[in-house]
Order: structure tokens, then C-alpha cells, then sequence
């Protein structure tokens, strides 16, 4: 009977943090305390901003909340169109989270969308909605 033989290499040393190595692909980089982050949820009733500060792994103090009624998905599940007032509303909200952001000194900012704005059908509407932000 024949032998399966798969030739492998020589081991590769550990690699990541622990080695002083930038993290493998894939691994998320190892963060330095302290740290300050953002979340945007542009949801169909409202926008919505959460800075805190990471002073350790799991420990966080918030900085900053705030909730804009905008109500992007009003129209949409109506017509399937985003609003223009609403568009203009999302615009101004999300200029003045960016504005924060900023003064807040936040270093990783992350935003999520509402299937509302996945719903619209006007491809340059959402395209101006990530603009904003970028």
C-alpha cells in the first residue's frame, strides 16, 4: 500500500505580540491602553453616536451618547425611496458625529446601517451617505 506523505516545511516561530511581530493576517492587533471608539447606527427611526475610552481589556468609560430622530426608512417602506429630507437630515447628523469624533480624539470608528438604507433604491443617495463619513 502507498504512503500519503505531505512535505511540510519547518515550523514557523510564534508571531503576534508575544514574539514583538505585528499580528498574523486575520488577528486582530493587540490594542494599547487607553483607547478611544466610536459606534454610528444610522437606523430607520434615528442616528445614533456612543464614544468610550478602553482603559483596559473590558473596562470602558462612556464619553459621549446622542440620538438623532432623522426616520430614513419612513419613505422607503412606503415607496423604497430614501427622502430627500431625510437624506439632508442624515447628511447634517452625521457631519456633526464626525465633528465629534474628532474633537473626541477617537481612534476607531466604526458605522453600521439600517436595512433601510440597503433598501433604498438610489445607489448615489447611499453613496452620499458614505461620503460623509469618509
Amino acid at each position: 500500500m502507498a504512503e500519503n506523505r505531505t512535505k511540510k516545511g519547518p515550523s514557523s516561530p510564534r508571531r503576534g505580540a508575544a514574539a514583538g511581530k505585528a499580528a498574523p493576517a486575520g488577528e486582530p492587533p493587540k490594542a494599547a491602553f487607553p483607547f478611544r471608539c466610536a459606534a454610528v447606527d444610522v437606523g430607520s427611526n434615528a442616528i445614533r453616536l456612543m464614544a468610550v475610552e478602553f482603559t483596559a481589556p473590558g473596562g470602558f468609560a462612556p464619553l459621549f451618547q446622542e440620538r438623532i430622530p432623522i426616520r430614513l426608512g419612513h419613505e422607503v417602506f412606503l415607496t423604497g425611496k430614501l427622502s430627500r429630507e431625510a437624506m439632508d437630515g442624515a447628511v447634517q447628523a452625521l457631519k456633526a458625529f464626525s465633528r465629534t469624533v474628532e474633537g473626541l480624539k477617537a481612534t476607531h470608528v466604526r458605522a453600521v446601517t439600517t436595512s433601510a438604507v440597503g433598501k433604498g433604491q438610489q445607489v448615489p443617495a447611499r453613496a452620499e451617505l458614505s461620503r460623509v463619513w469618509s
